[in-house]
């Protein structure tokens, strides 16, 4: 295996070998579900194998004769007592307790195949440097247990995939076995960027005990790798090694800002200076700022970070309480140049702020989404336009309960336009007369109005409302099928396009199945609609 120098020297910081701990973690928590137990059967009884304890036991009490039975019956005893569970064989599949470990197993029978019974596990391991007591190594460990051949001899077998070295106020590394093409010889190679290698399909374990000795009486103690659970946690070794002011924003409670540098890979809108000298500069904050920000016990996060440089930049003129309050309602600043363009046409950006908090207030609905505020803000102005209404007024322009309002405006525009079409619908009723139609069950009407058509659809739970404007412009004819004896009642809907019957549909879109029903509506077809023999017949020769 070919490597440089310096791969050869780094590798170095690395113990060869597996330790016990190594072993115990691979066995126990990595391979954990890798516990089965081979049965099989000798007069009558049958023997488990367990391969985590190697040991051999019964899988069953043995079964009483009949005459034990009798006997036992005899003094009392009811024969169901010896015949539960515990004196029947273990099945192919079934989950067992080993007697022995007390370890869950899974059954296998020992005469089935197993050849291709094999599983895979790969986690991360900690250990100190060899070399320098100061820096802390990963291994990154391929486990596997082959149960293929003997499955008595079974041994979890462990390789070493990559391995990474950690030196404080230095940048993490990575070292992998690579290969430039498939006919190249494997050699080792540095990554860049420290990341978690496994295999596809396979759950990454590390072992947050080894970290722990590990890093015992080294600069990494200090790191508060107790708070973090991310991944691996070799990103967080890695950033803590380049940033060690890490260590500041863990004893001051600015856990979020490390959780997002992790999540994200890096923190947006450059408002951290991961190697200032003190937590203002960090954060790129006065101290007047940052006082302000502990005495209220505000999260600081990324974004109300950048906020604040944008309050500054722009002049908006927001306190921090504001800006905080305004971080927890926005997430990107997409929100804020909304807001710029829409409400801030005619008011202050400070002024668009406090209403758009106040509004949050009223309706939850606009809790944590101004974006949605200013939709449906800018929704509401257009139909104060369509509507006619005053938008120079103020009053008119903010309304005290945005979401009230919108809804008063888009009650009144639909009105407006289910009365245009209720009133070409009723204009066409005339030439609609035709379709009446009645027996002794049932009888069939044209829609009256644009309403009918929408309560029709919520009385049956399908779309025909969407269907107004097309019946009301003469695309199409909807019909209402009700019953004689219920005429009020909803019951199925028809369309009928160019004299011929497109579709009958009832509750839920369901078909006609009452013979009664399909008689009328054939009845209906036969008499009413003119078939295209009929057309012809009719029609006025050139």
């Amino acid at each position: 295996m070919r490597m440089n120098a310096g791969v050869r020297e780094h590798l170095l910081h690395f113990d060869n070998k597996y330790s016990p701990e190594i072993m115990d973690f691979a066995t126990n928590t990595a391979l954990k579900t890798s516990k089965y137990m081979f049965v099989t059967t000798y007069k009558k009884q049958q023997y488990g194998y367990c391969t985590h304890c190697n040991t051999e036991s019964p899988t069953h009490l043995p079964k009483l004769s009949d005459r034990a039975i009798a006997e036992r019956e005899m003094c009392g005893c009811p024969a169901a007592m010896y015949m539960g569970e515990e004196y029947e064989r273990k099945k192919h599949g079934e989950k067992v307790i080993c007697p022995n470990c007390k370890s869950e197993c899974i059954v296998r029978y020992a005469g089935l195949g197993h050849s291709r019974l094999k599983d895979y596990a790969y986690f991360v391991f900690y250990e100190k440097s060899q070399l320098n007591p100061n820096m802390i190594v990963a291994r990154g460990i391929h486990a596997a247990r082959d149960y293929g051949s003997d499955y008595k001899k079974v041994k979890t077998q462990l390789e070493t995939e990559v391995y990474y070295t950690f030196e404080y106020k230095k940048m993490g590394k990575m070292i992998k076995p690579i290969s430039t093409s498939w006919r190249d010889p494997y050699h080792l190679g540095f990554s860049k960027t420290v990341h978690c290698w496994q295999h596809p399909y396979t759950y990454c374990y590390y072992s947050r005990e080894s970290i722990k000795n590990a890093v015992e009486n080294t600069p990494f103690a200090w790191s508060g790798w107790e708070g973090y659970d991310y991944k691996d946690m070799l990103e967080f070794f890695d950033l803590y090694a380049r940033y060690p002011a890490i260590e500041y924003l863990n004893k001051l409670g600015h856990k979020q800002i490390v959780t997002e540098k992790l999540e994200s890979g890096h923190v947006n809108y450059n408002v951290i200076n991961w190697k200032g000298k003190t937590i203002e500069s960090f954060f790129k904050l006065t101290k007047e700022e940052y006082v302000i920000i502990k005495q209220q016990k505000l999260d600081i996060t990324s974004w109300l970070l950048n906020l604040i440089r944008m309050n500054k930049e722009r002049d908006f003129g927001l306190t921090i309480q504001e800006i905080a309050a305004l971080a927890d309602n926005t997430r990107n600043e997409s929100t804020i140049l909304d807001i710029l363009k829409t409400l801030g046409k005619y008011m202050s950006f400070r002024e668009a702020v406090k209403y758009c908090l106040k509004q949050s207030q009223k309706r939850k609905l606009y809790v944590h989404s101004f974006y949605m505020l200013t939709r449906d803000w800018q929704d509401y102005v257009s139909e104060c336009k369509k509507l006619n209404m005053d938008t120079s007024d103020m009053r008119v322009l903010f309304p005290n309960d945005l979401y009230k309002a919108h809804m008063n405006t888009t009650a009144q525009i639909r009105y407006a336009e289910d009365k245009v079409l209720t009133e070409k619908i009723i204009a066409r009723l005339p030439e609609l007369s035709r379709f009446y139609f009645k027996s002794d069950l049932f009888f069939i009407r044209p829609a009256e109005n644009s309403f009918e058509l929408v309560e029709e659809g919520k009385a049956l739970n399908h779309c025909v409302g969407r269907y107004a404007k097309d019946y009301a412009y003469g695309k199409t004819c909807i019909l209402f099928i009700r019953k004689a004896a219920d005429p009020d009642q909803a019951f199925f809907t028809v369309e009928v396009n160019n004299d011929q019957l497109i579709q009958v549909r009832g509750f839920h879109n369901c078909a006609p199945e009452d013979k009664d029903l399909i008689d009328f509506i054939d009845k209906f077809k036969n008499e009413v609609l003119p078939s295209k023999k009929k057309k012809q017949k009719n029609k006025v020769p050139a």
